[in-house]
């Protein structure tokens, strides 16, 4: 059944002439690293991408993952000169222009074949470096997946559904959702399971620490203690905006996503949400929703005042500052991860040649009836001779 699968795409594949390839590592269940290679041409006007298979990986260099892929296309029957696109993460050993496989492959097996920095994986380093420049936001992901690794037990788990049914008795009880290394745009799903299912998660954490003993009590008692007001706020910010980039993401994986178009959203993302998200009155939205979950919680709204001595010796050693007020949340918080988002934002994605992009994305789209109207002159010019004839 598989070679028939693959024998249809090639087939495909040689009426079609030009075609891409979507390579990336990952991992089986075993944890041994393999090659997925995924083919993207167009067929009878319409755009296919089709998984051609995995390749086991004994090395990871460039060029032993040059050679894999042209292996795998040469095991398909296909011709890796037709190639004229390959898109790869920006790891070096892929993306580098001296020596990465996107280099190799074009010099040895595929001279037209240009290389595009996966937009997906630009926007995972967007999210990440966000998350990593801003100290608070930091704090977030890590209390989040201990608060996920502790709840994970089955005895704990079974509590905290207990807990949802008590509280949200008209709602299906959820899991809480375990973040992902690699797939930093779908962080959503967690800091949003997190946000609705707080009060279980607090009732759950304060029963355990107050009626057990031992590492057990211990572990929620200070999992209790960090759940303040600093990481609600900090859960309220990150759930709208990861929400935003969520959707970029599922519509960049989209099969028949041209490159124009994802140029397109990712401006749209910039300018027309990030931005005025910058320029508007959305902390005060945001600041509102977070007190409404504090006060349901009984968790104080309250701020660290420093005297003025603490506050200079802090300053002077270089440690950052505990937000004290609304307006201190905001300048230490919102402004600094949204000033981040737009400057990632325009430094991953400032090297595409937009004005070529839109000529391409034209060129596409009027292709189908350019061609459709040569072979009816086409047509009517064979009638006419045989007419003659």
């Amino acid at each position: 059944m598989a070679e028939t699968v693959l024998d249809e795409i090639t087939d495909e594949l040689y009426q079609s002439t030009w075609f891409s390839i979507m390579v990336d590592e990952s991992k089986d269940i075993s944890g041994r690293e393999q090659l997925s290679v995924v083919v993207r041409y167009l067929f009878d006007y319409t755009l296919h991408e089709e998984f051609l298979g995995f390749v086991r990986l004994h090395e990871l260099n460039a060029e032993y993952l040059k050679n894999s892929i042209c292996e795998m296309l040469l095991t398909c029957n296909i011709d890796a000169k037709n190639c004229v696109g390959q898109t790869y993460d920006g790891a070096s050993v892929m993306s580098g222009t001296n020596s990465g496989v996107q280099r190799l492959f074009r010099e040895e097996a595929a001279p037209e074949a240009t290389y595009i920095h996966c937009y997906n994986h630009r926007l995972k380093l967007v999210i990440v470096d966000v998350v990593k420049s801003v100290k608070i936001a930091d704090q977030l992901f890590g209390l989040l997946e201990s608060i996920y690794v502790f709840m994970s037990s089955a005895v704990l788990h079974e509590l905290f559904l207990q807990k949802q049914n008590k509280l949200f008795p008209d709602k299906q009880p959820q899991k809480l959702k375990k973040l992902s290394d690699t797939r930093w745009a779908c962080q959503y799903a967690a800091c949003k399971v997190m946000l609705l299912k707080l009060p279980a998660i607090f009732q759950t954490l304060e029963e355990v620490a107050n009626e057990h003993s031992g590492k057990r009590a211990t572990d929620a008692a200070g999992l209790l203690n960090a759940v303040n007001f600093s990481f609600i706020i900090s859960l309220v910010v990150f759930e709208i905006l990861l929400h935003r980039t969520k959707l970029l993401s599922d519509m960049l994986q989209s099969p028949t996503l041209d490159l124009a178009a994802a140029a397109d959203m990712v401006e749209t993302l910039h300018d027309d949400e990030l931005e005025q998200e910058r320029e508007g009155s959305n902390w005060d939205i945001l600041w509102s929703k977070a007190t409404d979950v504090a006060k349901e919680l009984d968790i104080p709204v309250r701020f660290a005042h420093k005297s003025g001595r603490k506050r200079q010796q802090s300053s002077m050693l270089g440690q950052e500052e505990t937000p004290n007020s609304k307006h201190d949340f905001c300048v230490n918080l919102f402004y600094p991860v949204l000033d981040r988002f737009l400057a990632e934002l325009d430094s991953r994605f400032s090297d595409d040649n937009k004005q070529l992009l839109s000529l391409f994305q034209h060129w596409i789209q009027e292709a189908p009836n350019f061609l459709m109207q040569r072979s009816l002159n086409q047509w009517q010019s064979s009638m006419e001779l045989s007419c003659v004839i």
